[in-house]
């Protein structure tokens, strides 16, 4: 049986929350994930002096990596001193945006003078 507190946060998803509670665990889980609300990307960058931090808010996926590599990509042209990538904001994180920073670091990494320090 499904548990899913907090699932219905609004009179619409209450129907959704009495979908998955008591059905078989393979069916629950898909009602789940469709009444689950999806958080599209939302990209902020910020540029101080020689620094520009681009925040990543809600879910970076198969379907919104290309506008975060799209985004470091503009912001690396800029040629900054520091670039900062903040995934704080982020709500869901698949395989397809952790290669996507991936790439983002070995590309920086691949044309920095600078010597990369990790603690």
């Amino acid at each position: 049986m499904w548990a899913c507190a907090g699932v219905a946060q609004s009179a619409e998803r209450l129907s959704c929350k009495e979908e998955v509670v008591g059905s078989n665990p393979t069916s629950g889980l898909e009602t789940l994930l469709k009444c689950l609300p999806k958080q599209p990307l939302q990209l902020k960058t910020d540029q101080n002096g020689d620094v520009i931090a681009v925040a990543a808010i809600g879910e970076l996926d198969i379907a919104t990596a290309g506008q975060l590599d799209e985004e470091l990509s503009r912001a690396h042209e800029l040629g900054p001193r520091l670039l900062v990538l903040d995934l704080r904001g982020l709500t869901f994180l698949d395989s397809t945006g952790i290669r996507t920073i991936l790439a983002a670091d070995a590309k920086a990494q691949e044309v920095s003078n600078l010597e990369r320090k990790t603690s």
